[in-house]
């Protein structure tokens, strides 16, 4: 009779080589920049809502080197930023949201009742529709040692992505909030800087092969085709496990697989009055 922990275990070893062949990225850092549309009205405070749960709390900057920690809503995925008048950006009143989307494909929410700036006392006066922002839908993704990243527009018009830039191979200590978007590694080249997706159109661009040691990243600034020059900075950046870890892992999981059967065994020949073949 064949043994019934054979097929276990070469299930859990298939599974284990295709970890290996296929690795996800184990962390995905973003940034969205988002306007205040007025170019008037003071915004003062922020709310931001996600569309998913986020890995810790995002950070806003408004202008280099000044990175503002939110504060998040117990039991929820929204998050607000609480700290007076806050100066803006000429012309725009640009600031850069960064952000750990948890593997989730989490990004923030455009709704203008969950997404929005307020003026005035904390806790003051929403401002309606003044929250601009681009819905531009990015992953990165890594296999047989090659890393690619998708774009996708979720816009129902047109959008132009310019000064796109592929960096690979950064230093992985640079990877973290607030700076990994600063290239520390080779520029990718014979990818075009400047292209225009259509609604729900998506685009695939190789990094080519990479250092399992280090991580990728791009950068691009997007506009609707209408208005280029209105432009919304955005950028994403992945790291993949260590091999070792995923040895381990996949070592942990046969164990457990050798384990596991033999257990259910003995308490199925345990409670069986006649002997069942196979199970000593």
């Amino acid at each position: 009779m064949r043994s019934p922990h054979r097929s276990v275990i070469v299930g859990i070893c298939a599974a284990f080589v295709f970890t290996i062949s296929n690795r996800d990225a184990v962390a995905e850092l973003l940034v969205q920049e988002i306007q205040n549309t007025t170019r008037t009205i003071t915004a003062n405070d922020l709310t931001l809502t996600f569309t998913n749960a986020l890995k810790g709390n995002p950070t806003l900057s408004i202008v280099p080197g000044a990175n503002f920690p939110a504060t998040r809503t117990p039991g929820t995925n929204t998050y607000t930023w609480n700290f007076g008048k806050m100066p803006l950006v000429i012309p725009k009143g640009l600031a850069r949201i960064s952000f750990d989307d948890n593997n989730t494909g989490a990004r923030i929410d455009p709704n203008d009742a969950k997404s929005f700036w307020t003026t005035g006392p904390r806790g003051g006066t929403h401002i309606v529709d003044a929250l601009g922002l681009t819905t531009q839908k990015s992953s990165l993704d890594f296999k047989n040692g090659n890393a690619f990243v998708s774009l996708t527009n979720n816009e129902n018009y047109n959008v132009v992505y310019t000064n796109l830039a592929l960096y690979k191979d950064n230093l992985i200590s640079q990877f973290q909030l607030g700076q990994f978007d600063t290239p520390t590694g080779t520029l990718v080249g014979g990818i075009p800087s400047t292209f225009t997706l259509d609604p729900g159109q998506t685009t695939t661009l190789s990094f080519g092969s990479v250092n399992p040691n280090g991580y990728e990243f791009f950068s691009a600034e997007v506009a609707n085709a209408s208005d280029p020059s209105n432009t919304f900075y955005i950028a994403g950046g992945a790291a993949v496990p260590e091999p070792s870890s995923l040895i381990l892992l996949g070592v942990g999981l046969v164990a457990t697989a050798i384990g596991e059967p033999s257990r259910r065994a003995r308490r199925i020949a345990s409670h069986s009055k006649t002997p069942i073949e196979g199970l000593d």
